[in-house]
């Protein structure tokens, strides 16, 4: 073959690219071992939203009456909503900015199953977490209490094992913890860690208050605990003797998990909280489904059938002497319209009750002002005969170690089907850079070409060859999937003021 003939291996890349991974050196030429990967790019109306920023709305033509307007149909929205219904109030609108409700909580299915788009565990709630509890009741998800008192619920909807792995050397290991290759040294410090995370779990104030509560407001106030507030997680385990670096890459991996920020960049407190707020030994494991947290979503959806409203972009919320008035613009008539109540809830993230609470937008309190959000991408990829990779066996949570990404959850792990040909896997991509409106920016930027092979790349590292099996890939960027609870935001003098004290 000439110099002008030779395929190159960007060349064969490009093409494989092209083919959806499927391209198979064979003899001289290519053979296609695949049909091309499909999907697109889904989900969050950003575009709507930014009008908040971008141009002014026209005054309302049409006036609607109700005693409580909800704003935001989030899980936060959604659950006030289940609250206020559960209480007696049947006259309410919820109004949403989204096609569909949920927030962060929202699923899809596909013929292969039912999948999250976010957000896909509770923890099992602390006794402190009442209305938690409430709601799994409900729900049906609580059955009950056994003899100790402790809750019962639905065995469909705890975990199955196994619930996580770790790939780690060219193999699956059990555990998220770095365990494979593991030095003595390693070892001890991830012990006296965990020795550490069971005592703060522990930790009563003379109020009787535990030191870290969901929600946090019941969390205890003392001293020598906010102070955890001024240091960063990274700062608190080198003060703490923690060197090790895989100790490290775990505590980083959970605060990139919980809230899409680095252990430089997370607060210590909230470091400490992702661990220590949670339950040990039997309680500490989770409640999930194909769906993931799309199961609440669904199930209040139907509760509050009549009472939701969407999609609305609010664009004003203010307070009367005869009470509260909320604009929103209808993206369908293009059109304004007003609602009349006698009370708002404002269940929207700070950044946006910024700009649509008329009061914080004449004069919003400093520590409004410290809210950054970080964006997420979250893909489903359904996955034709789906690998299972050296060592540890699938699992509902699957890592890989040093990754960019948070690895991917099996969506139909807690299916009762013996055998599955065909799978949905759930993968996170968080993006914890310190700027996050320019994070921002290059999430929205990139093409679905972009987020496909930078998904394969990542996968490739446990699964070689994964393009191959790979049937469809829809993506959704959330551009601010949560808050960053960055030092001194948890309980900073100037927050501390408006926190609730319980």
């Amino acid at each position: 073959m000439g110099e002008d003939q030779l395929l190159t291996r960007r060349d064969f890349l490009g093409m494989a690219s092209l083919l959806g991974g499927g391209a198979l050196l064979s003899g001289c030429g290519l053979v296609a071992q695949a049909p091309p990967i499909t999907g697109s790019i889904i989900g969050q109306a950003h575009r709507l939203g930014h009008r908040l920023v971008q141009e002014g709305f026209p005054p309302p033509k049409k006036t609607l009456d109700t005693t409580v307007a909800v704003v935001g149909g989030g899980i936060a929205g959604l659950s006030a909503g289940w609250k206020l219904k559960r209480s007696g109030l049947k006259d309410f609108l919820v109004l949403e900015l989204e096609a569909e409700f949920g927030g962060n909580s929202r699923s899809g299915e596909n013929k292969v199953s039912r999948y999250p788009w976010a957000a896909h565990y509770i923890p099992f709630p602390r006794p402190e977490s009442t209305a938690v509890h409430e709601l799994l009741r409900d729900l049906g998800v609580e059955k009950g209490a056994d003899e100790a008192g402790k809750p019962v619920y639905d065995e469909r909807a705890v975990c199955f094992a196994p619930q996580e792995r770790l790939f780690i050397h060219g193999r699956w290991q059990e555990g998220i913890f770095p365990k494979l290759g593991a030095t003595g040294e390693d070892v001890r410090q991830w012990t006296a860690f965990e020795h550490r995370m069971a005592a703060f779990r522990r930790m009563t104030d003379k109020d009787g208050r535990k030191a870290f509560a969901i929600p946090m407001a019941l969390s205890s106030r003392r001293s020598d605990l906010l102070e955890l507030d001024t240091l960063s997680m990274s700062d608190w385990l080198k003060r703490e003797g923690f060197t090790s670096p895989r100790l490290r890459w775990y505590a980083d991996y959970a605060c990139r998990d919980d809230f899409g920020t680095t252990v430089e960049d997370t607060s210590a407190w909230a470091g400490i909280h992702y661990f220590a707020g949670r339950g040990a030994g039997d309680d500490d494991q989770v409640l999930t489904w194909p769906e993931g947290n799309g199961f609440v979503t669904s199930a209040l959806c139907r509760t509050l059938k009549e009472n939701l409203a969407g999609p609305l972009l609010v664009f004003d919320v203010a307070e009367g002497p005869s009470g509260v008035t909320v604009d929103a613009w209808d993206p369908k008539s293009r059109e304004s319209v007003r609602v009349r109540a006698k009370a708002a809830l404002v269940c929207v993230p700070v950044f946006l009750a910024r700009r649509i609470v008329a009061s914080l937008r004449r004069q919003a309190p400093a520590w409004t002002g410290t809210f950054s959000y970080a964006p997420w991408m979250v893909a489903n990829l359904t996955v034709e005969d789906p690998p299972v990779g050296k060592g540890f066996p699938t699992a509902w949570d699957n890592v890989i170690f040093n990754s960019a990404g948070l690895g991917y959850v099996v969506a139909g792990h807690q299916s009762l089907e013996q055998q599955r040909n065909s799978e949905v896997w759930t993968y996170y991509y968080p993006m914890p850079q310190t700027d996050a409106a320019k994070a921002r920016t290059t999430a929205l930027s990139r093409s679905w070409g972009d987020w496909r092979d930078l998904i394969l790349a990542d996968l490739s590292r446990a699964h070689p060859g994964i393009s191959r099996q790979v049937r469809g890939i829809d993506v959704m960027v959330l551009g601010h999937a949560m808050v960053k609870p960055r030092v001194g935001m948890m309980w900073g003098q100037d927050r501390l003021p408006f926190r609730p004290s319980v």
